[in-house]
């Protein structure tokens, strides 16, 4: 397997202009419409779950809470217009390390562990990153408009120009990334 570096990320010049915290934000993908936000920390095992079924083996539930804990601004998730409950459905996510030097040296001498990133490898919240590092995505029949949404949902004033890198955990998400010009 191996891992795919992109020099630039893609976001926009300035403050956000789409409104992607406001509930009436909806994006279409194909037959359905989801809407992007930063998940609650009790939906962390959903996502977990969720990455479990698509991807198979990934970061367990302990891993995935420390990186939320550490940055929370980690994780989107694109929630389905239909309710399950009180909260409308997990119908994706996208989730990004965002690595300082350190990580970025992990990443080159080929030691860094993405189902267990190590902490201090992480750039800190509201400082921008050396790399992002593509941790993983699953949104299945809209993952390119997830991958563009997602990434114009951050800060340009943090993101913009960083490289990001990603490796591919299956067909479909080599599919993705050659299709996303890495």
């Amino acid at each position: 397997m191996s891992v795919h570096k992109k020099e630039r990320a893609r976001s926009l010049d300035g403050a956000l202009v789409w409104p992607y915290s406001s509930p009436d934000f909806v994006i279409r993908a194909g037959n359905r419409f989801v809407r992007l936000d930063i998940p609650d920390v009790d939906e962390l095992s959903e996502i977990v779950a969720l990455q479990e079924k698509e991807i198979g083996e990934t970061a367990s539930l302990e891993v995935t809470q420390a990186v939320f804990d550490a940055n929370p601004d980690s994780f989107r998730v694109f929630r389905g217009i239909t309710s399950c409950g009180t909260r409308a459905c997990v119908a994706g996510f996208a989730s990004f390390l965002f690595l300082n030097d350190d990580g970025v040296s992990e990443l080159e001498a080929g030691t860094f562990v993405g189902r267990d990133p190590k902490l201090s490898s992480l750039s800190e919240p509201d400082v921008a990153p050396a790399a992002t590092y593509a941790w993983a995505l699953v949104a299945r029949g809209f993952g390119s408009l997830a991958v563009k949404h997602a990434a114009l949902s951050y800060r340009p004033d943090l993101y913009r120009g960083v490289p990001v890198w990603c490796t591919a955990a299956s067909d479909a998400g080599a599919q993705l990334i050659n299709a996303e010009g890495f």
